[in-house]
């Protein structure tokens, strides 16, 4: 899953600069990424990566019945 900001001022896609820093290849602005939107985008991969695990556990379990 790919995961991605916006520019606020004029809505394009913002380009990952560094690991903390994105910048709009429109209006060249830098932009940081709060430590929250980090845990929020750590946190939502875990999730996914959760349920990708539990289905295909869930998979192996009802391939055997």
């Amino acid at each position: 899953m790919n995961q991605y900001f916006l520019c606020p001022k004029c809505q394009k896609h913002l380009v990952k600069y560094s690991p903390e820093q994105f910048v709009c290849p429109k209006c060249r602005t830098i932009y940081g990424v709060a430590k929250k939107q980090q845990y929020t985008m750590r946190f939502i991969n875990f999730v996914i990566l959760a349920a990708m695990i539990l289905g295909i556990a869930v998979g192996i379990i009802n391939s055997f019945i």
